[in-house]
Parts: C-alpha cells; structure tokens; sequence
C-alpha cells in the first residue's frame, strides 16, 4: 500500500497542474501528508494518507486566502466527498479541484495591507565616528554623494553618454562593466523583463573613457567633488588628457574582469533604499531554484534587442482581434495588457546589443544570412497558429505549430548568430508563441492578482488562427518606443 501511495506522489510532482508538492513522513498515524499549491489557482490541498491507504480513505483539507470561507468550505466538502465515494489519486483530486474552481469561477477577494509601525532593532548600532588619538578629537566621515546623483548629473548635463562606463556587481557573476547607455535608469519597478536596469546600490563605480570619476570603495568622487577632491565633472571633460596620464597603468576595469565579491555584495546593501530592498526580496542564489522570468533575472544583464518574424496575414490580425474583444469582455482593465495588432510577432531569440558598434555588428551578420536563409527556401516553412496557452498564468500566448523547415530557419539564424560573437541572452529553450497578451506588474496591482483570470483560457483555446508564411526577419528594439506604423523601433528588416 505504501508503494501506491509513493507512486502517486511522483505522479503528482510532475503534473502540468501542480505548482508546489511538499510531503512529510512518518506523522503521528498518517504514513504521508502532502501538501500541494495549485498552478491556476491559488489555492492548497492537503491530503493526509494513514499506511493502509487507499484502502483507508484520504482525509482532505483545503486552505485558501484568496477566495471566500464560504467557497473554500465548499469546495473541501467536495473533494471530501469525491475521495470517499470512489477511488480517486491526488492527482485525481488535483484535477477536480481545478475543474470546479474553473467552472464556478469565485471572485477573488480584495487584498489589504497592513502597516505595523517602523521601529529600530535594539541590537543595532550605530558606527562610532573615527576618532583622532592624539587630538582627542571626533572626525566624522565626509557624505559621498550617492550613484543616483552621479545617474542625474551624467543625464541632465551636456555629457557624451556613449563614452561613460558603470561597473556594477552582477549577483552571479561579480564585478561587470557595461556601458552607460546600455541600462533604463528609469524606476526599476517600471521596466519590463527585457529591459536592462540595476538597482543603484549595486554600483560601484563609474568612468569617463578609461578614467574613474567616482568609486564607492575608495570613496572618491570626482563628480561633486564631494569628500574634498575639489575635482568636479566638469574639471576632467576639460582636463581629461592630463588627468589620464596620472593614472597608473593597472588601474582595476572591470570591462574583462570577472571577480568572487564574497560579502562585498552585503556590505553594499546596508546602503539600499527601502523600495530597492522590496526589489531585492524573495531571490535566489542558486539559478535553478527560480520558477519564472521574475525570479530569474533578478538583477542579471537582460536583453536590450531581439530578432523576430513579424505577423502580416490579416486572417491571423483579425482573429486576434477577436480574441481581444472576448477578453475585454471578461475586464475592461486588460486593454492595457493586450498586445496591439501592428505589434504581433514571434521571437527568435533575444539579443545584448550594448554599443553601437554591436549593433551595427549585428546588422552586417543579417545581411550576410540572408542568402542563407533563402537556400533553405522559407516559402516551405510556412507554420499554422493554433490554439492558447501561457506562461506562469501570467502570459497569455497563441501556439505555433512548429513544423522542420520553420525550426531549420530558426536554429540556422541562432546558431550564425552565436558564431559571429554577438551574446544571444535568452533565458530558456525556445518556445516558437505569439504573445496575446501579459500581465505587467503595474495591471497586477490594479486588479488586485498577477495571475489571469481562469476563464482567459477557454478563449480561443482550439481557435485556428491561420497560416503565417516566413517572410521576414526583424531586429527590435525592446522598450517602449514605437515605429510610425507602431511597430518595434526596428533597425533591420529582412524580407524574404
């Protein structure tokens, strides 16, 4: 009997409709307890098995913060009632919960906070000013002034950008250098997943060309002049030569450097803001503990460009239009998460462009694929678009039914791409979609959840959207900005 009940359990880890499993042994006369979250829903069943189960019926128990007690309360007399009248397995009771909570669709409650009051720890304290022994005299630390201003001054004055540099503590790596252009400074809780951006405590320092200009670790700031340098930003663009000449050859640069920082990634957080402090909250060292996009790029270098086949069959525009009206049916709030018709694509891989000459890079390396791709005749790799489907519940996609010519375009196009030297930044294997719409974080707090509401997904879950032919590639630009015709800023479009 035991056996069985193992054996359920492992089939219960790897369903499709499970997010998290937790088992206990050996509990007071029960041989198992399970635990199990569903994916859909936020909602927990636990199932408590005694040894000679499942001669021995399961007690059930289901716990929920997100719906009414009164169908919480129902649901469990339910599956109470289903595992005692016949021989269902966890994965059984997984199942009908999920069907009934789909076909009664409860309303979600309203979320509240609560604010307890800010207190300070007892057992903090401050760090003693240095004192000078002889004089007997209290010296106290002059106030470097913060990243975040170095970001305003670099901005808002008429500084060349394309030649300042941010070095900056990557969680995984360590030590990295990138260009100053190549992050979004704006909130970091208002970019996207593909946007690259830090938070500022993470900063190390910052150049003008091969010059530091200011440094966290050595407290220098030659922006402000602020710890008694008497050097300001505008002292090094009109002194630069001789100001670089000064410096020794083995100045540390980060731009080939990859480093161990230890605990000099804990010393730094002290320093943070109680907003990046939210940011930083719930990651994880270890990458393969991450379960979404969210979790897993924390603050890692994130793409900034992508390559994509833009969709210009009309029947498919028009389904999808649709498929926006039913949806809009369900909350008007979604319009903003709806992808607009002239935005529809699918992507092939993501890119970090982080410099002109990257980018131009990457525009010579199209260019050269061309004939390769047409050898390969993209007018037989021709692909259906077919029902629904989503990511972490948050996304909402329209399959491509991946046929050998399309896939035979796609990996000819990573793997040229990867050859040439430019860094595709995708996060897993690809998943050929056309993204219908997405939950951003700003909608998730409008309408009170992050997850799509359980009837998103019977919309157009066996619609045949049409038949989309290969006949172009495109670099995008990710962020905000938008062609005329309101497409991606594209500044390469290959047609084939």
């Amino acid at each position: 009997m035991a056996s069985q009940s193992s054996e359920e359990i492992t089939e219960l880890k790897s369903s499709s409709l499970v997010d998290k499993v937790k088992v206990i042994e050996n509990v007071g006369e029960y041989k198992y307890i399970v635990t199990v979250t569903l994916k859909n829903f936020e909602i927990t069943i636990k199932c408590q098995l005694q040894e000679n189960y499942p001669t021995e019926k399961p007690t059930v128990f289901v716990k929920s913060d997100a719906y009414a007690k009164d169908f919480v309360t129902e649901l469990s007399t339910y599956l109470t009632k289903a595992s005692t009248d016949e021989a269902h397995s966890l994965c059984d009771l997984c199942k009908l919960a999920n069907e009934f909570t789909t076909e009664r669709n409860p309303e979600p409650l309203e979320r509240t906070t609560t604010k307890f009051p800010k207190y300070k720890s007892k057992t903090h304290k401050k760090k003693k000013a240095q004192q000078d022994p002889k004089e007997n005299i209290v010296v106290k630390k002059i106030k470097l002034r913060s990243a975040e201003d170095v970001i305003k001054r670099i901005l808002w004055d008429d500084i060349p950008v394309e030649n300042c540099y941010v070095g900056y503590i990557d969680r995984f790596v360590g030590l990295v250098e990138k260009s100053f252009s190549a992050f979004s400074w704006e909130d970091i809780a208002s970019v996207d997943y593909y946007t690259l951006a830090i938070p500022k405590h993470r900063i190390v320092y910052f150049k003008y060309k091969k010059l530091i200009i200011w440094d966290k670790r050595k407290r220098l700031d030659n922006v402000f002049g602020s710890t008694g340098s008497n050097i300001t930003l505008r002292d090094v663009l009109n002194n630069y030569e001789e100001m670089s000449k000064n410096e020794s050859d083995d100045k540390e640069s980060a731009e080939d450097l990859v480093v161990d920082f230890g605990d000099y990634d804990k010393e730094f957080e002290s320093t943070s803001s109680s907003e990046e402090d939210e940011q930083e909250e719930g990651n994880c060292e270890n990458p393969n503990a991450f379960r979404n996009k969210e979790e897993y790029f924390g603050d890692k270098i994130k793409p900034n460009y992508f390559l994509c086949l833009r969709i210009d069959n009309k029947d498919i525009i028009e389904k999808t239009m649709k498929v926006r009206d039913e949806l809009l049916k369900l909350n008007p709030q979604y319009d903003e998460c709806i992808i607009s018709p002239e935005r529809l694509h699918i992507t092939l891989c993501c890119l970090g462009l982080d410099s002109d000459n990257d980018l131009e890079q990457a525009i010579m390396v199209l260019k050269n694929l061309k004939a390769g791709i047409e050898k390969l005749n993209p007018l037989e790799a021709n692909f259906q678009i077919k029902g629904t489907n989503h990511f972490w519940n948050t996304v909402l996609y329209a399959d491509v039914q991946k046929t050998e010519p399309f896939m035979e375009i796609c990996n000819y196009v990573r793997n040229e791409i990867a050859k040439s030297g430019l860094e595709i930044r995708d996060m897993f294997d690809m998943t050929p979609h056309m993204t219908l719409m997405k939950i951003s974080r700003q909608i998730g707090h409008k309408i009170g959840t992050k997850y799509l509401d359980a009837r998103v997904h019977n919309i157009a879950k066996d619609e045949v959207f049409g038949t989309q032919n290969f006949s172009n590639v495109c670099l995008c630009l990710m962020g905000q900005q938008r062609q005329q015709d309101g497409f991606y800023i594209t500044p390469y479009k290959m047609e084939l």
